[in-house]
């Protein structure tokens, strides 16, 4: 009994050893592929949608987003939140709200 018991626990094991074998593109490689293929495609907005949704100021957009978030019923009263701005050119982060709770 115990030898049929340990016959169908190892079948699975030498199945995916036997796969492996195979000659398959590695993951990273199938990522690549994938990758490459996708960037080919299209983004599926135009630049003119892209560009008429480009924020502004960030400021009033984090403000604005902050706002949105301490109104939402789904935040717990116990978590706070803040809104900063991160400058890429300068490494440099503002405060645009300190932190609230709702």
């Amino acid at each position: 009994m115990r030898s049929a018991d340990a016959a169908r626990r190892a079948a699975p094991a030498a199945r995916r050893s036997e796969r492996a074998g195979r000659s398959s593109p590695s993951a990273p490689a199938r990522l690549i592929r994938t990758s490459a293929a996708a960037a080919r495609e299209p983004a599926g907005l135009a630049e003119a949608a892209l560009e008429a949704s480009a924020v502004a100021d960030l400021h009033i957009t984090v403000k604005a987003d902050v706002e949105r978030l301490l109104t939402s019923p789904l935040l717990s009263p116990k978590v706070s939140v803040s809104g900063h701005v991160y400058d890429i050119a300068t490494g440099r982060v503002t405060t645009t709200l300190d932190a609230r709770y709702p």
